[in-house]
């Protein structure tokens, strides 16, 4: 369902800091059409567009976001840990993640980011959040590394589109996405060969694999027949191309 060869990670975590305003910005500027990105629970049912569990390493405190509020988040800079040039970065919350995703007319890889038992909170917060703020169901592809939270999403949205994520591939990979009705499998490029490669392709899924930050690395997949790759540097493939294409 992607027509890009490459997606955006966190935005593109190379051009500014992770999953924020001003790192979207530098993508939308290289001509992104698709990014990806987290979505994480606080303690108060704010949802953040964060990766970690923890905020050590992409903000001034320290500290588990389930134990923070939004009240907290808000006070956090999220951006001089990368550079001094981002100094008070502000993480975002979902909802105006979106509405911003939406205004440039961004296509979007949403992952549900599951750290402990809290799927169901989680999932049923964002699809809500999501519900609330975004206008294009067709261009938005949710995905987690959580096959319960999947499996719940599909509970409550039968039409949603849904990329079953992993790390390598487990034996069950097929019956876990047929669970969830998914339209697409994302996977850890470190943990796949060939023949992993080849069998998803066989079973008929497009096949997305992360985090790519080498062009010829990333050609290579894509002869291998990969459908797309996740990658930090969307400014590093912008120029390339392949028989399929441009890649952005």
């Amino acid at each position: 369902m992607i027509e890009s060869k490459t997606i955006a990670h966190r935005f593109g975590a190379a051009l500014g800091p992770e999953n924020t305003a001003a790192t979207l910005k530098r993508a939308v500027e290289l001509g992104v059409r698709w990014v990806e990105f987290d979505a994480s629970l606080l303690k108060d049912g704010t949802v953040i567009v964060f990766h970690d569990e923890e905020f050590d390493r992409c903000t001034d405190k320290t500290g588990l976001l389930k134990d923070a509020t939004w009240d907290d988040v808000s006070q956090m800079d999220g951006g001089s840990w990368f550079s001094p040039n981002f100094k008070g970065e502000p993480i975002l919350e979902l909802g105006a993640a979106l509405r911003l995703l939406d205004e440039v007319g961004m296509n979007i890889n949403l992952e549900i980011k599951v750290n402990g038992a809290e799927h169901v909170e989680l999932t049923e917060r964002v699809h809500q959040i999501v519900a609330e703020n975004w206008s294009g169901k067709s261009k938005l592809l949710y995905s987690s590394f959580s096959h319960e939270a999947l499996v719940h999403l599909r509970k409550i949205d039968n039409t949603t589109q849904i990329g079953h994520l992993f790390e390598d591939l487990p034996s069950d990979w097929q019956a876990q996405a047929e669970a969830v009705k998914a339209i697409t499998i994302h996977a850890d490029v470190d943990e796949l060969s060939r023949n992993d490669i080849m069998s998803v392709k066989a079973a008929g899924y497009p096949l997305y694999l992360y985090t790519v930050n080498d062009v010829a690395q990333g050609l290579g997949l894509l002869d291998q027949g990969v459908d797309a790759v996740f990658t930090d540097c969307p400014d590093a493939f912008k120029d390339m191309s392949s028989p399929a294409g441009a890649l952005l």
